[in-house]
């Protein structure tokens, strides 16, 4: 195992509030990098658009903030829902049929003591697993009384059940803030990650391991004080496990690969930042694995502090027993040069890949920085291209990139896709009430 020594750079990732936009920002040109002409591989058609919201919404619940799909149902996190003491209690909320006319949605959210911000629902994760449903919400600002800091927990539902299990995290008395990135496979194995650089690993697929085990059955504790790690499993048995640590290395950010991260503190590859990562990184750093996807042995990795925060994604083609110079197979880049954040979030299917740009203006100014989703498809040759998108039963034309509706949303903040359907969060849209919008597509390479 490299040695891994903490960083003087900051663990926080470069998300902008609103407020935290500035008036007036450079002029938005094109960026000198290479750009992606539309692919030789057949047009993706988009058949169905929803517009996710709370049934009941209010200012500053932030939903969108995360999202998680499977098939077509999502589940859209809320991490600002407030109880009557106006703590942070946050939420998620369910929505089984995206594109039924007769859209429903199921809540998710736990009370907490008065004073106890838990902030459920800044991360999600959600799994059909044979019959069942499983419903994960982390909840990095949970803490057991009288402890003062961020321990941080996640609570899992399981079925139609109200009532969820907790794990807690093991720092007691730390800012941990565990559960600040899940992850859940097909076959029930969750990953936690937390803002202490600690990640542990939970069956909790009743089928395989009974009721929820509050106790993890392997746990890594190898990346020292201080980083935020993000965590990113494939469905394989056992399943390889990514996590991102943006201010491991030299400070802009690497991946560790584990092949079998089911038994304690397991041997582990490391990707450091490629060179087109560190180009005129910004005072936050490169943030190289700031976002991290894993599907089969095809990893993504968002590092949207490269070139001033206009940020890049980068795709690995992996091997099996994780062997290989782990250069990236791809860099996709960021469409302008101004920071549009483009790799704050990324998401994998099976030859799809949407990368989210919560800070793409769409004309290069100010005052249109709506966000955007930029969707990729992989031809017969292996590359990742930006594909025409043909639209059926939507009504209007869809460009690729797909942009946000209005101005400092932070549409693309969140990205989840599936087979069938992919879905964008916007917390920040109408006062921070926020929404999500979901897209169902075919193309060649998943039909």
């Amino acid at each position: 195992q490299p040695s891994l020594q903490p960083s003087s750079q900051p663990s926080s990732g470069p998300s902008a509030n609103p407020s935290q936009i500035p008036s007036s920002q450079p002029s938005l040109q094109p960026s000198s990098q290479p750009s992606y002409e539309p692919s030789p591989a057949p047009k993706v058609t988009i058949t169905n658009i929803a517009t996710l919201n709370p049934l009941v919404g209010a200012a500053n619940f932030q939903f969108g903030k995360s999202v998680a799909i499977s098939g077509t149902s999502a589940l859209i996190g809320a991490p600002s829902v407030t109880d009557a003491d106006g703590d942070l209690i946050g939420a998620a909320y369910l929505f089984e049929s995206m594109f039924s006319a007769s859209q429903s949605e199921t809540k998710y959210s736990e009370e907490a003591p008065s004073g106890v911000s838990p902030e459920c629902g800044r991360s999600v994760a959600y799994s059909k697993i044979a019959t069942d449903k499983f419903v994960v919400l982390g909840c990095p600002g949970y803490r057991v009384l009288p402890a003062v800091n961020k321990a941080g927990a996640f609570l899992r539902y399981t079925g139609d059940s109200s009532t969820p299990d907790i794990a807690t995290s093991k720092f007691d008395a730390a800012a941990a803030e565990f559960g600040a990135s899940v992850s859940l496979n097909a076959n029930g194995i969750l990953a936690v990650g937390s803002t202490k650089g600690y990640v542990a690993l939970y069956d909790i697929n009743p089928t395989t391991g009974g009721g929820l085990d509050p106790s993890p059955i392997s746990e890594i504790d190898s990346f020292g004080q201080g980083f935020d790690t993000k965590v990113a499993l494939n469905d394989a048995d056992p399943p390889m496990l990514a996590v991102g640590a943006i201010n491991q290395g030299d400070g802009s950010g690497s991946v560790f690969l584990y092949k079998n991260p089911l038994v304690d503190n397991p041997s582990s590859e490391v990707i450091t930042a490629p060179a087109a990562a560190k180009v005129n990184c910004a005072a936050g750093g490169c943030q190289f694995g700031f976002s991290v996807a894993l599907f089969d042995l095809t990893l993504v990795v968002g590092s949207p502090g490269t070139e001033s925060n206009a940020g890049r994604a980068f795709v690995y083609d992996l091997t099996g027993d994780l062997t290989g110079d782990f250069e990236p197979q791809q860099s996709l880049p960021a469409i302008l040069s101004a920071p549009a954040l483009f790799g704050q979030s990324v998401a994998i299917a099976n030859g799809a890949v949407v990368v989210g740009s919560p800070l793409y203006s769409s004309d290069g100014t100010a005052a249109n920085i709506f966000g955007a989703a930029f969707f990729y498809n992989r031809n017969e040759d292996g590359d990742w291209y930006l594909p025409d998108f043909e639209s059926t039963n939507t009504g209007n034309i869809i460009e690729n990139p797909i942009l946000g509706g209005s101005n400092g949303e932070q549409f693309g903040d969140a990205v989840a896709i599936s087979d069938e359907a992919f879905v964008v969060g916007a917390p920040f849209y109408d006062d921070s009430k926020g929404k999500a919008v979901a897209y169902s597509y075919t193309s060649a390479t998943n039909t």
